[in-house]
């Protein structure tokens, strides 16, 4: 039957999904709306045994209700969860109201993120799968990669809109750093909100979301992203882990967009650990031309081979020399520091550490007015080999002789 406003009531299986990975940025992509008419939107030929990754962002309105469901098939207000689709659907037995392929007569489970192998050669269209499309509206933003997913962008803005924003392709056991900033109205009365979901203007405090917002049980109102359907809660700053390879999409945590405004600018990166002078804690800077040592330690989930030396710079400058060496374990955080004490004296560790030369003096003076004992933090920023962004940071202690 068709949905109506309430839970989605098929019964519920389990469904054998395709594997979200992580890919090279020089891919080819294809990008194309995806309706929910149930005309399909073709992509072109696909080759036997071929990878292809895909993202969709947008949402699909599917009854006259107001409900709207994402390309995995979870519905939104006054609407709730996903079932299976029955043999009316298009597709039967993957997800009712989401995204899914036919390619030679055969459905394929797709969604918000993911890659998939073509089992055979064919034109591949991509479809909203439902039963009824009469009454459906709106589409979905799909891009189909040959290959795997691009890394993530590093920065960009993001508004209140349900559908979120593809930040691109995380790795799994690899740890990424995030920072934001500006304000979102989430209604018409004045009600503004920033990315840790703590509200000004006529509303003040904040609060855990409900069972009808983006990610329940989170910070309302703040920064969350998911990868593979598994929320997560960022906000202003810091770092996390990646539990598993996939495509992240960012969210402004609400569950309705109609009466939101404005926009965050937000930055994720890969984060990896930084030493300035290497053993030695805490580490201290003066005004003198010396050589200052800046280790990236090396780790399983990133080795310094990866790392564009070239591209590195520390507040703003280039390093003068660069060589691979095993001078340091890494240290952790590795963003988020701010005591002076948040370092150690550990030397080598068996894995091989990109270790660089910069200028102590024009360090010291592109930080500008200090004092003595001051603790700084310093920033660092590069790329991996494959475009993806880096950023580290360490502290260190001014001495003014």
């Amino acid at each position: 039957m068709k949905r109506t406003s309430g839970s989605l009531c098929w019964s519920l299986s389990l469904v054998l999904t395709t594997a979200a990975l992580a890919i090279p940025a020089n891919a080819q992509t294809t990008c194309l709306p995806v309706s929910g008419s149930g005309a399909g939107t073709s992509f072109g030929t696909v080759v036997a045994g071929q990878t292809y990754s895909y993202t969709a962002t947008g949402l699909i309105g599917f009854n006259f209700d107001g409900c709207k469901s994402d390309a995995d098939g979870f519905a939104t207000a006054p609407c709730s969860g996903r079932g299976i689709a029955d043999n009316a659907f298009l597709c039967p037995g993957l997800w009712g109201v989401s995204l899914v392929g036919r390619l030679n007569g055969e459905c394929i489970q797709l969604g918000t993120s993911g890659s998939f192998v073509a089992p055979s050669s064919g034109e591949l269209v991509l479809y909203y799968n439902d039963q009824i499309f009469g009454d459906n509206s709106g589409s979905f933003d799909v891009c189909l990669t040959v290959g795997e997913l691009p890394p993530v962008i590093g920065c960009d803005t993001l508004d209140g809109s349900l559908s979120g924003k593809f930040f691109g392709g995380l790795v799994e056991g690899r740890t990424y750093a995030y920072r934001a900033s500006r304000l979102i109205a989430f209604n018409l009365d004045g009600a503004f909100a920033d990315p840790d979901g703590n509200k000004s203007g006529t509303q003040t405090g904040r609060s855990l979301a409900p069972a009808t917002f983006v990610c329940p049980g989170l910070w309302a109102f703040s920064l969350v992203g998911k990868l593979n359907n598994a929320c997560l809660q960022l906000g202003n700053a810091g770092g996390f882990v990646a539990p598993s390879s996939g495509a992240l999409f960012l969210h402004f945590n609400d569950e309705l967009d109609f009466d939101n405004s404005g926009a965050w600018d937000v930055c994720v990166d890969l984060a990896v650990p930084v030493d300035v002078k290497p053993r030695q804690c805490p580490n201290s800077i003066v005004n003198r031309r010396a050589v200052l040592p800046v280790a990236i330690a090396g780790t399983a989930a990133v080795p310094v081979d990866k790392i564009d030396a070239a591209s590195v710079r520390l507040e703003g400058l280039a390093p003068r020399l660069s060589a691979l060496t095993d001078v340091t374990p890494p240290y952790e955080p590795y963003v988020g520091k701010a005591r002076r004490g948040q370092c150690h004296r550990l030397g080598a560790d068996g894995i091989t550490d990109l270790v660089l030369s910069f200028d102590q003096q024009a360090l010291y003076q592109s930080l500008g007015t200090v004092t003595n004992g001051e603790v700084r933090v310093i920033s660092l920023t590069g790329q991996l080999i494959d475009g993806t962004p880096i950023v580290g940071e360490d502290v260190v202690v001014i001495r003014i002789p």
